[in-house]
């Protein structure tokens, strides 16, 4: 395909075939947030969310998930390739806990259940844990079971593991 301006006197002309235009990676949302905010309030909460974030899950594999449960899970945050929001993902086929930073710049946790055997106690943890940090319940469409099914039809195996009780 050939572009040619014929607006001016001399004309130019642009070959897309020759020379296509490059994609552009957006930069990850959390650095451009810690570059921008990083003394003050909203750094302060995104620190606590992160924080509060690595304790909830640590506590979710310890006490909520079977032992034998294969769970996903994956640090996106040097990871651009697939969106700069998210930071983080940790999903079961009934139960999935993310970390996102949003377009204002704040962490947000968003989190999911679906016929989960924990779900009010699971509940009752991130309520806790995230009094006044930002929380939204999402969806997953058709369930978070068939959206489990298609991570592990569509992500690398590296990032799939099986729940170990820890030894005592």
């Amino acid at each position: 395909m050939e572009f040619t301006d014929k607006s001016k006197s001399n004309s130019y002309s642009y070959d897309l075939s020759k020379h296509p235009p490059k994609l552009r990676r957006y930069s990850k949302r959390w650095r451009v947030a810690r570059l921008k905010w990083n003394q003050n309030s909203v750094h302060q909460a995104n620190l606590s969310t992160e924080r509060q974030y690595k304790d909830i899950l640590i506590k979710i594999k310890k006490c909520y998930i079977p032992e034998g449960t294969l769970y996903f899970e994956k640090d996106y945050r040097n990871d651009n390739s697939e969106n700069a929001f998210s930071m983080h993902r940790f999903y079961t086929n009934n139960f999935s806990i993310e970390l996102d930073c949003d377009f204002l710049y704040y962490y947000i946790v968003l989190y999911d259940f679906d016929n989960c055997p924990y779900e009010q106690e699971l509940q009752q943890l991130i309520d806790a844990y995230f009094i006044e940090l930002k929380t939204e319940r999402c969806h997953h469409k058709p369930s978070l079971n068939a959206y489990f099914d298609v991570i592990r039809n569509y992500q690398s195996q590296e990032y799939f593991f099986y729940h170990r009780a820890e030894a005592k």
